[in-house]
């Protein structure tokens, strides 16, 4: 391995390194962790992801019940990452340039990203999924053990978490703009790759229908009339307002220079067949488009949450290295590092505002814990209401509006895991029963019921012998 080479592949593992760092010191249970903490459940396969089942089970040797092993997931993670960036740089940048690479690294390095490595469970299953999309993006074409091989990853990817191979569709336009050229060998690289992905799709498609009994209604396709046209133009406009959900003006600012030169880098005609060049152009700018939703927007009851817009990463690579790409300079290698940037610091701020918040969440539930004791509560507990966040939390979450989404305060059936984690018994799991709960409360407050215990985070009512906590 040539000197160059070997720098490549240390500046892509350090950036990644750099990036998941803040959420593996901050070992924090998030989300679906607290469940998969107390049940020791899978739970993938019914989702559509068998293969992470299998890995989990692998890499943790678990048997019936699911153990864990962090940080060791996320470390594994971040090897494989790295190793699809720099093969993806290697079959791609054919000025083999390491500030391409560095740029490159925004493929996971990126604010939506941020949310999929926060899982302790499902951080490995979501970046094989993306290590495995990646590669089989970067294979040739021209080959057809390479077109064999790149729809194997294709299905493993999506094996492993669906929203993944979206980046897919997000690297053909990359690898568009990154070779330079409105050429006929540009529109069929489009055009077979394109192909491959379709028929990635649909033998995944064909296997999980056959093996898999039970799949989630999240599996749900829009219905072919015009309440399903409905449906699909209000998931566009979902999906494109979230997209852009981490942007303030700051971001905003460090932006502009990229944004300019990647519109520079699309618009580029070659005047031997400007024809050719306009069709490439829409093509690439609607492929990037695309990368942001994919096959999601085609299901009824799409989940549009940060962790399933993991096709952000090439757009955001294509901010990062636009500025090499237009003119290359140190001042272009100064605007990539400042695009950089901006993700690593979303990871560390969000990281930081989701700790603050669950100390927080600590102490109000060890207060609960102490009120229940007190009044001797003989039935169940159940929990209703969202808790509000902690001061030094809600600074960075009227900052950015993502990290505000991404730290996810106490609700329903993630309090009730936490108190449970106090050691509080009889405690209703809560998943579901938000409405239920709450119809019970409004129907007490009606009858006059007042709380027997009320504080400003959190009220207790008693109704039949159960504890009703009321989340503020």
């Amino acid at each position: 391995m040539k000197t160059i080479q070997k720098n490549t592949l240390l500046v892509i593992l350090s950036a990644n390194i750099l990036f998941f760092l803040p959420v593996i010191i901050a070992d924090v249970h998030y989300r679906d962790d607290l469940e998969r903490s107390f049940s020791g459940s899978y739970g993938w396969t019914e989702l559509g992801r068998p293969l992470a089942d299998w890995v989990m089970k692998i890499i943790s040797l678990s048997d019936s019940l699911l153990v864990d092993t962090s940080p060791l997931p996320a470390i594994i993670s971040i090897i494989f990452i790295t190793f699809a960036i720099y093969f993806y740089w290697q079959r791609t940048d054919r000025t083999q340039s390491i500030w391409i690479a560095v740029g490159l690294c925004a493929i996971s390095i990126q604010p939506f990203f941020i949310q999929n490595i926060l899982f302790k469970y499902d951080v490995l299953p979501m970046s094989l999924a993306m290590s495995f999309s990646i590669m089989a993006s970067a294979m040739d074409i021209k080959k057809g053990k390479d077109i064999v091989l790149s729809v194997i990853l294709l299905v493993a990817s999506l094996s492993l978490y669906q929203s993944c191979a979206n980046i897919f569709i997000g690297l053909v336009a990359l690898t568009a703009i990154l070779k330079r050229e409105n050429s006929k060998s540009t529109l069929n690289d489009i055009m077979h790759k394109t192909a491959i992905f379709i028929v990635g799709y649909v033998v995944y498609f064909i296997i999980t229908k056959l093996f898999i009994d039970g799949l989630s209604s999240r599996s749900e396709l829009i219905p072919l009339n015009q309440d399903g046209f409905l449906i699909l133009l209000s998931n566009l406009i979902s999906f494109m307002s979230f997209s852009v959900v981490f942007v303030n003006s700051t971001v905003m600012a460090l932006l502009v220079v990229p944004l300019l030169c990647l519109l520079v880098a699309l618009i580029y005609i070659d005047k031997r067949s400007i024809a050719l060049s306009i069709v490439n152009i829409v093509l690439i700018s609607s492929i990037f488009l695309c990368s942001i939703f994919g096959p999601l927007l085609v299901l009824k009851t799409p989940a549009i949450m940060p962790r399933t817009l993991s096709g952000f990463g090439p757009i955001m690579a294509a901010l990062c290295i636009a500025p090499m790409i237009v003119k290359p300079s140190i001042f272009s290698r100064f605007f990539l590092i400042l695009s950089l940037i901006i993700p690593i610091s979303l990871s560390f701020s969000t990281t930081r505002a989701i700790i603050e918040q669950r100390n927080f969440e600590k102490s109000v539930f060890n207060e609960i814990k102490y009120d229940l004791h007190s009044l001797n509560v003989g039935g169940k507990t159940h929990f209703l209401g969202v808790l509000q966040l902690a001061q030094r939390a809600s600074i960075p979450a009227q900052n950015n509006e993502l990290v505000k989404n991404l730290i996810s305060p106490a609700s329903e059936w993630m309090a009730a895991l936490q108190l449970k984690s106090l050691g509080v018994k009889k405690v209703s799991h809560g998943y579901g029963e938000e409405n239920k709960n709450l119809s019970s409360v409004d129907k007490y407050e009606k009858d006059a019921g007042l709380p027997v215990i009320d504080k400003e985070t959190y009220s207790i009512y008693m109704i039949d012998n159960d504890a009703y906590i009321k989340l503020k």
